[in-house]
């Protein structure tokens, strides 16, 4: 995943990142959430992840500049 994949965004909330993934594939631009979060006994902690294939990072940071 290094080499083709980048992330461009973190997020605490699942749902935030899958929108934000949604409206980037709206946008031809192929993207895919990683959740880091740990749920084991309700203590959630950890991050979830945004990333866009490399060739299409500048184009989705200029989308979403502004959200």
């Amino acid at each position: 995943m290094k080499n083709k994949w980048v992330k461009i965004r973190s997020f605490e909330k699942f749902y935030l990142a899958e929108i934000i993934k949604g409206y980037l594939i709206e946008n031809n631009i192929p993207a895919i959430v990683l959740n880091k979060k740990d749920t084991i006994l309700l203590h959630h902690s950890g991050q979830v992840e945004l990333y866009v294939e490399k060739n299409f990072r500048s184009k989705a940071l200029e989308i979403l500049k502004d959200r």
